[in-house]
């Protein structure tokens, strides 16, 4: 895995892929919000080497998020009383498993 250095220095997007730029499994598995300086560098430094280079930007907002994961891969869906349902543990895939999630939760009403 790559290891970026907390300074400014621009990672070699040449050579690593993005899930090696953005992700230290040990850095990162916490149940503390907020962002981590590392990957916002890693990601601004996608923009600019990659997405925008040579265009000046500004970041409004930035947002971070404690991911449900598991040793199974499949989600938990399931009721827990006779008004609540949940679904949860999707794995950092909760866009692509969303909707067939939810529409699996509304059936239990």
């Amino acid at each position: 895995m790559a290891q970026l250095e907390d300074s400014d220095s621009s990672p070699d997007l040449e050579n690593e892929t993005i899930i090696d730029l953005l992700i230290d499994f040990e850095e990162e598995e916490t149940t503390k919000f907020g962002t981590t300086q590392k990957i916002q560098n890693a990601l601004e430094s996608l923009l600019t080497q990659t997405i925008i280079p040579n265009q000046n930007y500004s970041i409004d907002y930035s947002w971070s998020g404690i991911m449900g994961v598991g040793a199974n891969k499949s989600p938990i869906i399931k009721m827990l009383n006779k008004n609540t349902a949940i679904g949860v543990r999707l794995g950092g895939m909760g866009v692509a498993l969303g909707s067939q999630v939810g529409k699996k939760l509304s059936s239990y009403f």
